[in-house]
């Protein structure tokens, strides 16, 4: 085996490694110190496996942004989504959930039934 080979091997894992580790930590990013919005839906395109979801969202300042997000299924019908977005960069934003990082205990909510005081 040349001398070259395992050098090769360790680039390669390393350049492989890092390609995952990248959204990961944009992800957390955003959910850690992004900033949540409510935002609408103002188109979906199909594609292969994943729909795109095309959303706009008010900042904090007044502006009207949008954004681009994939998803498995279609949000229902006019329902509001939840978009975190970088208040430094707001063209960084995605709709929550993330695909790649959640929050520690957080509790699936059911909108489907309104809940009743007791």
């Amino acid at each position: 085996m040349p001398l070259w080979v395992p050098y090769l091997v360790a680039g390669q894992l390393a350049f492989t490694v890092t390609m995952m580790v990248i959204p990961l930590r944009r992800q957390n990013r955003l959910l850690t110190e992004g900033r949540p919005a409510p935002g609408r839906v103002t188109g979906i395109k199909k594609g292969d496996k994943t729909l795109v979801i095309q959303y706009e969202f008010r900042l904090l300042s007044g502006a009207v942004a949008k954004g681009r997000s994939n998803a498995r299924r279609a949000p229902a019908g006019d329902a509001l989504l939840c978009v975190l977005y970088d208040p430094e960069n707001p063209r960084r934003n995605a709709l929550y959930p993330l695909s790649l990082v959640r929050l520690e205990n957080a509790q699936k909510v059911d909108r489907r039934s309104p809940r009743t005081a007791s």
